[in-house]
Parts: structure tokens; sequence; C-alpha cells
């Protein structure tokens, strides 16, 4: 089985909106030049993917998805894991996120809960934190 990462194309942007649309995720900004997917497939095949904004050193996660039938194996986990490696190795220091339904599975990757009011001015100003996902999400931090 191999899995390679990389970044999105206007090719798999549908499919990776029709898995976020499917997951109850926002898809709105996804084609903004904000947004930085990376695409997991797996011999060959779309297996999942995650995104990112970067404001300076600081960034937020978005839009972690793994397709049915590729959940429960680790996928996540390792698109989390090479995304943070990615962002590291170009200067971030802090990784936000925010969450309605999925903070235990981010708390047992290192991440941490912590109030909205404590969030750098330009995680802030995104859209996904000032529209798009509902003030009684969760935000969670993790110093890389």
């Amino acid at each position: 089985m191999e899995i390679v990462f990389e970044p999105a194309t206007p090719a798999t942007l549908q499919d990776i909106k029709t898995l976020l649309e499917r997951a109850k995720l926002p898809v709105d900004d996804l084609e903004s030049a904000e947004v930085s997917l990376l695409v997991a497939t797996i011999d060959g095949d779309f297996a999942g993917a995650i995104g990112i904004e970067t404001y300076g050193s600081t960034a937020l996660l978005r839009s972690l998805v793994v397709r049915p039938g590729r959940q429960n194996g680790g996928l996540g986990r390792q698109l989390v894991e090479h995304l943070e490696n990615r962002a590291k190795a170009a200067g971030t220091t802090d990784m936000f996120l925010l969450t309605e339904t999925a903070a235990g599975y981010f708390r047992a990757l290192g991440y941490a809960l912590m109030a909205r009011d404590q969030v750098p001015e330009a995680i802030r100003a995104t859209r996904q934190f000032s529209s798009l996902c509902p003030d009684t999400a969760d935000l969670l931090h993790k110093t890389l």
C-alpha cells in the first residue's frame, strides 16, 4: 500500500468538496487563495484531504476528511502529521483549528482546548473563525 501526499489539483477539488459536504464541513471558501489543500492517495486512488491557511508563523488547520472505507485506519492522523511537518518546515510555530465534533480526536494528537478570545488576530479574521464555524465550535491549539 503506497500513500502519496500531494497538493490538490482542480481535478481533485470536486472530490474534496463532495467528501467535505457529506461530512457536513464547510466548503464555501476552499477555492480562496488563503486555503491550501493537500490530498492523500492510496495506490493512486483519492483517499482523503486536509487544508491549511497560513498567516506568518500561525496557521489554521482546515478540512480534515477521509473517504468512507479508508476511515479508522490511521490515514487521518497521517494527514495531520504530514501537514504539521510541512507547516513546521515552512516556519509555522502555532497551529489552530475549530471543530464541532472532533475535539477528542485532535486532543489525542496533541492539541489543547483554548479560549476563543486568546487566538491571534490573524486567525480570528479568517472566514472559518468569523463566519463559517459557529461560536460554539471548540478552538484547539498546538505548538509545533
